[in-house]
């Protein structure tokens, strides 16, 4: 850390004593225990998760995805939508209200470890959009699984309607 320090002075910068900390990057071949293996910059946590190498071996890398400080503000951003409340709106209008959102959001963030947002956040959108589905049809009302079966349904037939389904499927379940 005052190496660190000295080489930041010599440039005429400076470290803020509360924000900076010396993380250990553990991974398959740094196998150390340390108190401190992760840390959260610009919306991403660095931490060691499970990667799979060109033989399709898996192993652990230290690699950055989506922080839950990121995906808890995305969650609260998509309850203000208040997409239940939405439903009397055609598909389309809430897709076209919606798309710009989570284009930027997967533009950003599913650059690196694109998993962890889709399993993250686009199945909780997923869970909105069948809770508004079940709210507009009676015939759904308490049935969880078959309106995701109809969400399920719809995005299969309209993969465009929402980014977030273009290349990848709605779970059924």
């Amino acid at each position: 850390m005052e190496a660190l320090q000295e080489r930041f002075a010599s440039c005429g910068l400076q470290l803020h004593p509360q924000k900076t900390q010396v993380v250990y990057c553990k991974d398959s071949s740094r196998r150390g225990q340390f108190s401190q293996i992760q840390f959260t910059f610009l919306g991403f946590c660095f931490r060691p998760r499970m990667a799979r190498n060109r033989y399709g071996e898996i192993f652990k890398s230290f690699l950055p995805a989506v922080s839950p400080q990121a995906l808890k503000r995305m969650r609260k951003k998509i309850r203000q939508m208040h997409l239940r409340r939405q439903m009397f709106l055609p598909l389309e209008e809430i897709a076209r209200r919606l798309n710009p959102i989570l284009r930027g959001w997967i533009h950003y963030y599913e650059r690196f470890y694109p998993t962890e947002l889709r399993a993250r956040l686009f199945s909780y959108l997923n869970e909105h959009l069948s809770a508004g589905l079940r709210q507009k049809h009676s015939r759904l009302l308490r049935h969880d699984r078959r309106s995701r079966q109809v969400l399920a349904r719809i995005a299969q037939q309209r993969r465009d309607l929402f980014v977030h389904w273009r290349g990848v499927g709605v779970a059924a379940g």
